[in-house]
């Protein structure tokens, strides 16, 4: 495919990195990680919670009590940059000016809009294997999916941003399927993004949104649903047509499906991500609340012996 190059992504590269953001008390170091004194970025946080800091001149914080798939519409609406990078705010990328290194790598490749780079994906203890990043696993022609690549805006102008038919996750994924079979291909640098899970721990939105999302995911990828799992192909193209967000109350209220977001409001949210809410709420889904009664005990175990270390060193 013969692409004309675009200066500006080339020679001024701007990195708008949309953040759909609750955990407040990480965004100073969100922000240390990301911030690059050799490309131009701008850093936006989207959702229920008002930053406890100044923000820097580079950042912004959009107040927004909608989905997470909404949040990064909105991002993406008032973005200012020629690229677009997807993030969270309990993650960061494990090398410095990693998003200068990741444009770097996009150059060496020709500066071609359809040759993307990908990060990789990494947590404690668990090694992410080659397969992990495919569809399906099982079948090879479906796509080996990037993680929070760095993507020039103008894709999302010509094939579109984010479905709104998502109600949580994987609206990202579905984004990135349609950049490939438009012709993008990913490759990944040796640059890996962290998830800390500590910081959101008890949160169990992908538990709550998966199935429901996954599902429809499928719905729109695979060749047919109803084939056993390991029969199912790719299929050749989209299902469905692309349903995009309205701009009327973008930012103000929760387009269809509403999921938990049906109702707004600081009020609400500060319960919904309250702790007790997360441990009650983990209690009811039983079969996630033991690993979380697991790693809120190892955490307590460790409060317990530091204590006992520092009066046995007469330090308290």
């Amino acid at each position: 495919m013969h692409v004309k190059i675009r200066a500006d992504l080339k020679k001024n590269p701007f990195v708008s990195v949309i953040i759909p953001a609750i955990n407040v008390d990480n965004w100073e170091n969100v922000i240390q990680n990301l911030q690059s004194k050799k490309i131009k970025i701008e850093i936006i946080f989207l959702g229920p919670f008002k930053p406890k800091f100044k923000l820097p001149n580079n950042c912004k914080h959009i107040l927004t009590f909608v989905k997470p798939p909404q949040c990064l519409e909105i991002g993406y609406r008032l973005s200012k940059g020629n690229f677009i990078m997807q993030f969270a705010d309990d993650c960061k990328l494990s090398t410095k000016d990693g998003i200068y290194k990741i444009h770097k790598l996009w150059k060496k490749r020709g500066c071609s809009i359809y040759k993307l780079v990908s990060c990789k994906y990494k947590t404690p203890g668990h090694k992410t294997l080659k397969a992990d990043y495919r569809f399906m696993p099982w079948d090879k022609t479906s796509p080996i999916l990037p993680i929070t690549p760095l993507v020039p805006k103008i894709l999302l102008k010509k094939y579109g941003s984010y479905d709104k038919r998502f109600e949580a996750v994987l609206a990202d994924l579905d984004l990135y399927m349609r950049l490939i079979r438009a012709g993008c291909n990913f490759s990944f640098a040796n640059i890996f993004y962290l998830e800390n899970k500590n910081i959101n721990k008890g949160n169990i939105l992908l538990g709550d949104f998966w199935m429901k999302d996954k599902i429809f995911l499928d719905k729109l990828w695979i060749d047919d649903v109803s084939k056993p799992l390991t029969k199912r192909k790719f299929a050749k193209k989209r299902n469905l047509i692309f349903n995009r967000f309205s701009s009327k109350n973008l930012l103000k209220k929760t387009q269809k499906p509403h999921g938990k977001w049906k109702y707004s409001g600081t009020l609400y949210n500060t319960i919904m991500h309250n702790p007790v809410f997360y441990f009650f709420k983990n209690l009811y889904n039983y079969k996630s609340f033991i690993p979380y009664l697991s790693s809120l005990l190892k955490e307590y175990n460790i409060v317990i012996i530091l204590n006992n270390f520092l009066k046995k060193s007469n330090l308290r």
